[in-house]
């Protein structure tokens, strides 16, 4: 997902409101599943009552990041991959979400097929990716700094000038 990230990150930069993106979607997931875990409260007790409240967090942050990202993804041809990573972590957390919540619902009588649906949510993830990756994606490079003008390079290509800029990557003579 970290990949997916800097795909589209990398069109969003020079926005103001990108470092928010993160905390808010963090501070949704827990303030979704606080408002279901009052409405709803799970019929487990003790330290599984808070596990399964942060599950429920976990994945609501996980489904609200990937509609985040998936979403800008499908105008982008070229990130086939990226949406295909996307795409299958989506699936496989909005499904894990529905079964965590039923975990809520029913209590460990769940446990088996909760189990059992996790495993059949990963794999029909991973056939998503395999899908995806089948074929080659399309190497489409940016071009490089010399190639643009010195007004356009730091609003086309952000991530690039800041790597080109960056001092730790300096190859320094004599070393």
């Amino acid at each position: 997902m970290y990949e997916v990230f800097r795909v589209i990150i990398r069109y969003l930069a020079p926005r103001w409101w990108i470092h928010l993106i993160f905390p808010g979607v963090v501070i949704a997931g827990t303030c979704l599943s606080l408002a279901r875990a009052h409405a709803v409260p799970p019929r487990v007790s003790g330290l599984l009552y808070y596990i399964v409240i942060g599950e429920i967090a976990v994945r609501f942050v996980e489904v609200l990041a990937v509609l985040l990202t998936v979403v800008p993804l499908f105008g982008f041809r070229r990130h086939r991959y990226a949406l295909g990573v996307a795409a299958g972590f989506g699936f496989y957390a909005a499904v894990e979400l529905l079964n965590t919540m039923k975990f809520a619902d029913l209590g460990t009588t769940f446990k088996f097929w909760w189990n059992v649906i996790s495993i059949g949510a990963y794999s029909i993830g991973v056939v998503i990716w395999i899908w995806f990756f089948r074929v080659p994606q399309e190497d489409v490079p940016l071009p490089t700094l010399e190639q643009a003008s010195a007004y356009d390079a730091p609003r086309k290509y952000p991530g690039r000038l800041d790597r080109v800029r960056h001092p730790a990557l300096h190859i320094r003579a004599g070393l």
